[in-house]
């Protein structure tokens, strides 16, 4: 994904790929320890049949509350 990218534009399969994966982990995350992330994650997760770059952000922006 480059800076700038269209939110509408559909990830590539490489990118729908490592956003399945980081959704997962983040899931993993919140069921052990963060129930507090575990909502948006589900969430997200409803989405990643149809994945844009606006999923990536929304992932990038649970990763980023995850690390405080």
């Amino acid at each position: 994904m480059a800076r700038g990218d269209s939110s509408e534009r559909v990830c590539s399969k490489s990118e729908a790929a490592e956003l399945r994966s980081k959704a997962y982990k983040l899931a993993w995350y919140g069921r052990e320890s963060r129930p507090d992330l575990l909502g948006d994650v589900c969430l997200l997760q409803q989405q990643l049949s149809s994945p844009t770059v606006a999923l990536i952000k929304t992932l990038n922006g649970i990763v980023n509350r995850a690390a405080m």
